[in-house]
């Protein structure tokens, strides 16, 4: 039974502010959890703003200035980017934001709205509003946070189980199916995530347009692999259909595939920023990653796919890392 979205709000309003109560909120910045499961997109994005707006008075961990920045990139969700706005005033380096506040304003050309976190201590503003206020004023009042880190944070390292990912099956735009860990092993790979009933056009629209360009500049040299987080509705049909029309060259090392057999052991394996609703998606991050072919999979700013010279950079020492094991 999905959560009662104005109840979960509530008790994120009432957490208070210890380390384990900030440590509580924090866990609710993973769209995978079980306080989204089942809600409907415009209830997650709801959640997912009160959160964020917590943090407007707590140390800003990596992960909480991490999520900030992302939903600046990326969200056209009034409550959420109203929310990440105040986040960032409180920030030592709240200026150097002012390009990113500035493109998540333009976002809102169309969906503007007022936004309520219950604060008494603010005014009622719209979401375009938040994002236009002076930075750096509320600095002096979060000095007691001046020591937390607000970087992005460090990479991200896992280890991908070969047995967990054994039994992981997936099937390309061309109806082709292979083990995922087949799939893994010759070359080094750039795997990322989307889907194609994806609405928001600076996720995965934009995800698989960059990939284009990273598979390109690539030739062969690693694997560039794009998976659904909706395997049930994207057929080989729509995959090819969504990948032609981002330019995306299909072939041997470039591919668009959905997972057919063991999704949930790749979501685990992969630690996937994805929840569900009743029917679908109803929130996601931009999850990319590079791999190397003994497994070791490498988190990364999904920014980084705008840069194939960066992207192909990055995989050549995992390229030399294979030719020595096997030299």
């Amino acid at each position: 039974m999905p959560v009662d979205p104005e109840a979960l709000v509530e008790r994120i309003r009432a957490t208070p502010r210890t380390p384990g109560g900030d440590r509580r909120l924090v866990a609710l910045l993973r769209r995978d959890g079980a306080a989204y499961r089942g809600l409907s997109t415009a209830d997650a994005e709801w959640v997912r703003g009160h959160v964020l707006a917590a943090f407007q008075h707590r140390p800003a961990t990596p992960m909480v200035v991490a999520a900030v920045r992302e939903e600046l990139r990326t969200s056209q969700n009034p409550t959420v980017l109203a929310a990440a706005a105040r986040v960032v005033r409180g920030l030592p380096d709240a200026d150097a934001w002012a390009p990113l506040l500035d493109a998540a304003a333009g976002r809102l050309s169309i969906g503007d709205q007022y936004v309520d976190f219950d604060d008494t201590a603010e005014p009622r503003r719209t979401a375009k509003e938040e994002l236009a206020l002076p930075l750096g004023g509320e600095a002096a009042a979060h000095c007691c946070h001046a020591s937390a880190a607000v970087t992005a944070g460090e990479a991200v390292r896992l280890s991908l189980c070969p047995g967990a990912l054994g039994p992981v099956i997936v099937e390309d735009q061309a109806g082709a199916r292979a083990p995922l860990v087949d799939l893994l092993r010759p070359r080094p790979s750039v795997v990322a995530f989307f889907y194609t009933r994806c609405m928001n056009p600076a996720k995965c629209s934009l995800t698989v347009t960059r990939l284009a360009g990273v598979a390109a500049r690539l030739r062969g040299a690693g694997n560039v692999l794009a998976l659904s987080y909706d395997g049930d509705f994207d057929t080989p049909p729509r995959l090819a259909a969504f990948g032609g029309d981002r330019g995306f060259p299909f072939g041997e090392t470039a591919r668009l595939a959905r997972c057919t057999a063991g999704w949930a052991a790749l979501k685990r394996q992969f630690a996937l920023d994805v929840g569900y609703g009743e029917a679908t998606v109803n929130a996601h991050g931009r999850d990319v990653f590079l791999v190397s072919p003994d497994l070791t999979a490498e988190a990364v700013d999904p920014e980084l796919l705008a840069s194939p010279e960066d992207v192909a950079e990055r995989l050549r020492p995992l390229e030399t890392e294979q030719t020595s094991s096997t030299g």
